[in-house]
C-alpha cells in the first residue's frame, strides 16, 4: 500500500500582507476636511477568511544502506523494512512455511503469513488446498532483503489467489514459482525479487502479475506455455519492474493452442542484460510499452507474423541485436542511451536522459518502482526521475 501525505498551509493576513491577502485599502471618511478636522479615520477594508489550501506531498524513496527503499517501507538497522503483516507467523504460529500452508488450507479462510528476517529452506513447498475453498494466501516478507526462502513454490489447485510480497526467493534448480496445470490460482509477485536459476512458470490456465519487483535468474525469467484449445487462457502482466540475469530469456511466450491463448502486458520496465529479452513464439496477444531493453546478448525483441503486439515508447540501445521475426519499432521509441544510473537495486535515469517524460501516456501505471506517482507522460523504465 502506497501513503500519500498533505499538508494544510493556512495564510492570514495579520496586520501585513500575504501573497493571498493584499494589503487592505485605507479609506478616507472625508478627504476634503482633513485641514479643518484633522485626519479622517482610518477604517481597514475587510479582509476575507484565509485560504486553507490542501497542498499534496509527492512521496519520496529513502536511500538505506547503499539501497533505495519504496515509499512505504522504512529504513531500519541498514535494510528496508516492510509494513507489519498481520498474519500467522513463521516462525511462531507455525515451524515452517510448509506447516503454515497444510493448517491455513485445512481452516478454509483467506489465509496470510507473515515471514521474519531471517532465511528460509526447503526442498520444496506446496501450494494446495485440497478442499478447495477457494480463498486468497499471502505469504508477507519483511523486506526483500530481510525475508530470503531458498526454494521451489508449486502453487497448484484450491486457492482462488497466491501472492509473494515483501521477500526474495532463490531457485537452486528449476523455477522458483511453478504454476502448475489445470485450473489454478491467480499468482502475484508484489516488491519481490526472485533469484537463480529460473523464475516463474506458467503452464494453460493461469493469471500472473509480476509488480514492482525484480527477477535476476540463469535461465527463463517467465517462462509461458499454452496447447490446449479447452483450457482458460493465460494472461500476464510486468509493470514497473527489472528483468536482469546473464542466460535464458527474461519472457519467452510459446502458445501450441488457439489464437489468444497467451495475453502479455509489459509496462514501465527495464530489460537489462538478457541473452533474448522477450520471445513470442505464436499466437500471444501483447502490449510493449514505456520499457528499456539494454545490453542484450542476442536478441531484444522477436515475434511473429501469427502475434499480435501494440507497442510504443520503448527505448532500445547497446544490444546485439534489436529485432528477430517481424519485430520493428513503433511509434516514439528511444533508440539512444538513457542515461542509467548506478541506483540499487533498480538503475533510474540520469538528469539529462532522454527517456524522461517519454512513456506512452495511454499504457501507463499509476505509480513506479518506488511507489512513487507517475508523470504525465511517464518516464520509461521502472523509476519516475525526480
Amino acid at each position: 500500500m502506497h501513503r500519500s501525505l498533505a499538508v494544510t498551509i493556512v495564510l492570514a493576513a495579520c496586520g501585513g500582507s500575504s501573497s493571498s491577502s493584499p494589503d487592505a485599502a485605507l479609506v478616507d471618511s472625508d478627504p476634503g476636511a482633513d485641514s479643518a478636522l484633522g485626519d479622517a479615520p482610518v477604517i481597514d477594508a475587510p479582509v476575507d477568511d484565509a485560504a486553507v489550501v490542501d497542498a499534496p506531498l509527492v512521496p519520496q524513496p529513502v536511500v538505506c544502506g547503499g539501497e533505495t527503499c519504496p515509499v512505504d517501507q522504512t529504513c531500519e538497522q541498514g535494510t528496508c523494512r516492510a509494513e507489519a503483516c498481520v498474519g500467522a507467523s513463521v516462525p511462531g504460529d507455525y515451524a515452517t512455511i510448509q506447516s503454515a500452508v497444510t493448517a491455513l488450507a485445512a481452516a478454509g479462510n483467506d489465509a496470510t503469513i507473515c515471514l521474519s528476517t531471517q532465511a528460509y529452506a526447503a526442498s520444496y513447498i506446496e501450494l494446495d488446498d485440497p478442499g478447495n475453498h477457494g480463498k486468497a494466501l499471502r505469504i508477507v516478507g519483511a523486506g526483500m532483503d530481510r525475508s530470503k526462502i531458498t526454494t521451489h513454490f508449486y502453487v497448484g489447485d484450491g486457492w482462488s489467489s497466491v501472492s509473494f510480497e515483501h521477500l526474495e526467493i532463490t531457485s537452486t534448480s528449476g523455477f522458483a514459482i511453478y504454476h502448475t496445470e489445470d485450473i489454478n490460482p491467480d499468482v502475484s509477485v508484489i516488491a519481490s525479487r526472485l533469484r537463480g536459476f529460473e523464475g516463474i512458470r506458467a503452464y494453460e490456465q493461469a493469471n500472473v502479475l509480476v509488480s514492482a519487483s525484480i527477477i535476476d535468474v540463469a535461465g527463463y525469467g517467465l517462462d509461458l506455455y499454452h496447447s490446449a484449445a479447452s483450457t482458460g487462457p493465460t494472461a500476464v502482466r510486468i509493470e514497473d519492474s527489472y528483468l536482469t540475469g546473464a542466460g535464458g530469456g527474461a519472457i519467452r511466450s510459446n502458445n501450441a493452442g488457439a489464437v489468444g491463448k497467451i495475453t502479455i502486458s509489459v509496462l514501465g520496465s527495464t530489460f537489462r542484460g538478457n541473452d533474448i529479452a522477450i520471445s513470442l513464439e505464436g499466437k500471444t496477444t501483447a502490449t510493449i510499452a514505456s520499457s528499456i531493453f539494454t545490453g542484450i546478448t542476442q536478441l531484444a525483441l522477436t515475434w511473429t507474423a501469427t502475434d499480435v503486439v501494440t507497442h510504443a515508447n520503448n527505448a532500445l540501445w547497446g544490444n546485439v541485436t534489436n529485432y528477430g521475426g517481424v519485430a520493428v519499432d513503433g511509434a516514439g521509441y528511444v533508440k539512444t542511451d538513457c542515461l542509467l544510473t548506478q541506483t540499487s537495486p533498480v538503475p533510474g535515469l540520469g538528469a539529462s536522459s532522454p527517456c524522461r517524460n517519454a512513456g506512452d501516456a495511454t499504457h501507463a501505471t499509476q505509480t513506479d518502482f518506488y511507489g512513487v506517482p507517475r508523470s504525465s507522460p511517464p518516464d520509461i523504465g521502472p523509476v519516475e526521475a525526480p
